[in-house]
């Protein structure tokens, strides 16, 4: 069970906002400004065709740029979500445990953290281990659609760049990011 509760806080949680504090002492920019700037830039790409002439192209460009930020909402919901969840039953129940020991044993315990920490270590909480089990499952059912739209957002942006180059270009997204930032193109 380690492992699951491993790869859910590398996908949601703690390690996210981690690495998106890091991504902005490194980029200056937050990643969700630069995912926002690249659907912008994708934006404007479409504007600037429809007012040169290609309709269908500014068309196309303009339902990346809505599928792109239905990919984000989709992620950052399925992120709040997973967020909120936390699996706390097992030391809400040794808690729990812990205030009828302290009544029922005067004196054992220092006080209701340590009685809370022998509960947790030597009694059983089946039914809370359970629960925590199944919150750990929906957490990492919620981390695997946000995982899936953040690959959604990165397969449209990446075709709405080649669309708007007209071959794969490493530096595609870029250009479009600082399109979106307002640079010229």
């Amino acid at each position: 069970m380690n492992a699951v509760k491993t790869a859910i806080r590398k996908l949601t949680g703690q390690d996210m906002a981690e690495n998106a504090a890091r991504r902005r002492r490194v980029f200056g920019v937050s990643l969700e400004d630069r995912r926002a700037a690249i659907v912008r830039g994708i934006r404007r790409y479409g504007e600037r065709f429809a007012r040169e002439g290609d309709t269908a192209m500014g068309k196309h460009l303009t339902d990346a740029a809505d599928a792109a930020e239905k990919a984000l909402a989709e992620n950052a919901d399925a992120t709040a979500a997973a967020e909120a969840m936390r699996a706390h039953a097992v030391k809400d129940a040794a808690r729990d445990t812990a205030k009828h020991l302290m009544k029922s044993m005067p004196g054992a315990f220092a006080d209701v953290d340590d009685a809370a920490r022998w509960a947790e270590a030597h009694l059983p909480f089946s039914a809370a281990h359970r629960e925590d089990d199944l919150t750990d499952g929906k957490r990492a059912d919620l981390a695997r659609k946000a995982a899936g739209a953040m690959r959604s957002f990165g397969e449209i942006t990446e075709r709405a760049a080649v669309k708007i180059f007209g071959s794969v270009d490493s530096s595609g997204l870029e250009k479009v990011r600082q399109f979106g930032m307002g640079a010229a193109a």
